[in-house]
């Protein structure tokens, strides 16, 4: 109750600090419309995509576009070489961006890139690359109708082929975090073709089962799926909670200093899982700003609602439409499970004992129903948060190292 009162109070305090931002940005916009001023907001409202950053720290990029069976048209951000081709998804709410906001010696894609690995990150549908189909477009309800299976079933097939036959190579090897993870799960129980296509798959606090999490959201989600699914359905299918630049900036000039960048770390805490209350030394302060103006990148309305039904019911199970929907689409009252023990390939987990998103408990079970678990990875600081795998300061020694270690034993 006390973590609550602590959130609510911050919140109060963000709201009037962010009127406060927001009224001198538009007032700075309105000067600009009128060629007074000698600031050009426009360019600080922008936000580098994903290739820029790659092609900032020196290194070639390319874009490519997968499709998937269903239309949908998957974003692939490409650092080239000749090879073990590496495919990176990553979590809720952020995008393929996230992997490289520190530095070539610092960032995970950066460094598998300098080892000589192919290097593609794959953006979920419906974020800010992601937002494309073949047919439909953004103001079709059909665009929006899709959640966590359609990323496992649909788009990781079709970004594997895809990497596959431009490359030549026969397998990949797949890293995941959050809610990239659960993809890789999916596929496996939906596709089981597909499992001799990735020699190893690599799990960065995977998101699997969501009952234990003492995260806010998932414990809003618990409380109030079902209020949450009756708004859906009178707003209609739609993108949530969207990359949008005026926001981005406040929040990124709220996060910048003190006394609000201590409020700011705070909210990061219990919303997104970054570093600890008590300790805050893996974060870098001075690129705080740039990791939030990117926060959130937009999802549909059913892919939250999806991650609440499996919030509240602890299971790791397709999307519940109701009894009577459920036995025409599934042959059953209640959605069926996906099943981990189809996962026969290696798989190597890494967890942070002070996720707050992903509990240490729920890590447990996943763990036990893997059958062909190469490796159970605790990282050695009790603090490591969930968004910590991408932005700590020390995750390459952490984490990444033991990572690439292992990948070596499959390639």
């Amino acid at each position: 109750m006390d973590q609550v009162c602590l959130v609510i109070v911050s919140l109060c305090l963000c709201l009037v600090q962010v009127q406060q931002v927001i009224a001198q940005l538009q007032s700075l916009t309105r000067l600009q419309e009128f060629g007074i001023g000698n600031i050009d907001f426009g360019l600080q409202l922008q936000v580098p995509n994903t290739s820029a950053l790659i092609e900032k720290e020196g290194f070639n990029s390319e874009t490519h576009k997968a499709e998937a069976e269903d239309g949908f048209l998957v974003h692939l951000s490409r650092i080239p070489s000749k090879g073990i081709p590496v495919l990176m998804n990553h979590g809720l709410f952020i995008a393929s961006d996230a992997w490289l906001l520190r530095g070539r010696d610092k960032d995970l894609a950066f460094l598998l890139a300098e080892s000589g690995y192919d290097v593609w990150m794959g953006d979920l549908r419906g974020n800010t690359y992601s937002s494309t189909h073949k047919t439909l477009t953004q103001k079709d309800a059909l665009f929006w109708d899709f959640s966590v299976q359609e990323m496992g079933a649909y788009d990781l097939p079709a970004s594997i082929d895809y990497i596959l036959a431009t490359t030549g190579h026969d397998s990949v090897i797949y890293i995941g975090h959050s809610l990239g993870s659960a993809m890789y799960f999916v596929m496996c129980s939906e596709r089981p073709e597909y499992r001799s296509k990735v020699r190893l798959m690599m799990g960065l606090a995977p998101a699997i089962y969501l009952q234990r999490s003492p995260g806010i959201l998932f414990k809003i989600a618990r409380q109030y799926s079902r209020l949450y699914q009756e708004s859906i359905s009178f707003r209609g299918p739609r993108q949530v909670f969207s990359r949008n630049q005026l926001r981005g900036a406040t929040a990124s000039l709220f996060c910048r200093s003190a006394p609000t960048q201590s409020i700011c770390l705070v909210l990061l805490y219990y919303i997104a899982g970054l570093a600890s209350l008590t300790d805050y030394s893996q974060v870098d302060k001075n690129l705080l700003p740039e990791f939030v103006r990117r926060l959130p990148t937009g999802t549909s309305p059913k892919t939250l609602q999806h991650l609440g039904q499996l919030s509240k019911s602890g299971r790791f199970c397709k999307f519940d439409y109701g009894p009577k929907e459920n036995m025409r689409r599934y042959g059953t009252k209640s959605p069926p499970d996906y099943k981990l023990d189809s996962v026969t390939g290696p798989v190597a987990i890494y967890y942070g004992k002070g996720d707050i998103l992903t509990h240490v408990q729920d890590i447990a079970e996943v763990t036990h129903k893997i059958p062909n678990l190469v490796r159970n990875f605790t990282v050695a600081n009790d603090k490591f948060n969930h968004m910590d795998f991408l932005w700590a300061k020390d995750a390459k020694q952490l984490v990444y190292d033991d990572m690439m270690k292992l990948m070596k034993l499959y390639t």
